[in-house]
């Protein structure tokens, strides 16, 4: 089982690698009302970077690498 384990996340990491398409898995940070207040990068392909212009996402929040990025898009 290990074995196939590692095997699929092998060809999950070549091909999130390898995508075109930028894409991010992103935790929300909710306020202490529960209202999404931000959200922290978990990970993101290098297309991600490349089409945005930002570097080094992950583990950064949203608000931290673009302070003016709009509220709507957070709480979306």
């Amino acid at each position: 089982i290990e074995g196939a384990l590692r095997a699929s996340e092998q060809q999950f990491r070549t091909l999130f690698e390898a995508m075109d398409e930028g894409y991010c898995v992103i935790e929300p940070i909710f306020d202490e009302d529960g209202v999404a207040a931000d959200y922290r990068y978990l990970i993101a392909n290098p297309a991600l970077e490349e089409q945005t212009g930002l570097s080094n996402v992950v583990g950064k929040t949203a608000l931290e690498l673009m302070p003016t990025h709009e509220l709507g898009w957070i709480e979306a």
